[in-house]
């Protein structure tokens, strides 16, 4: 006689896509190249399975899968907000985003003019955002919902992956 797993498929999933950008002034901002393919990939998978899927998106320019709700962000604050009013109804995440790791520490309300100063070399002061997934799960697995994390790495990337894996508190690493 086998046991049937108390665990339920999920239903409820959150999955995250895109960039976030972290401005410096109204026009200049810090970002990355992700075009949130993977995340809008997941989303609609998820959905053809018959899951009420909430996608998080960051600035992309990708049409929101069928039967997908999409919440539009632009940064890792805002990413996290969002997260946050979703988390005690999602039974899983995907947490595909390439949610920067830095924001300026002061953003500049008008336009950074170097013209205007004369010099050839500046500082940008950063301060760290958020880590968006261990805000979520304060680095402790839960068992009612799966959480899947995402990973691009260079150099001992399995190591780091790993650790990540650990860290985040995420079931799965990809």
């Amino acid at each position: 006689m086998t046991r049937r797993s108390s665990r339920r498929t999920p239903r409820a999933c959150v999955v995250t896509a895109g960039p976030t950008r972290e401005y410096v002034d109204p026009v200049r901002f810090l970002s990355n190249e992700s075009s949130g393919l993977m995340g809008f990939s997941i989303a609609a998978a998820l959905a053809r399975r018959g899951h009420d899927v909430t996608l998080v998106a960051g600035p992309v320019n990708q049409p929101t899968p069928e039967g997908v709700e999409r919440v539009d962000v632009v940064t890792a604050r805002e990413m996290l907000a969002a997260l946050r009013s979703r988390w005690s109804t999602c039974e899983a995440l995907f947490m595909a985003a390439a949610v920067a790791d830095w924001r300026p520490a002061v953003r500049r309300a008008g336009k950074w003019r170097a013209k205007d100063g004369g010099a050839t070399r500046t500082t940008l002061d950063l301060v760290r955002n958020p880590d968006v997934l261990a805000s979520l799960t304060r680095g402790r697995r839960d068992p009612d919902r799966t959480v899947v994390a995402f990973a691009l790495e260079t150099g001992d990337g399995v190591r780091r992956a790993r650790a990540k894996l650990a860290s985040k508190g995420a079931d799965w690493i990809v």
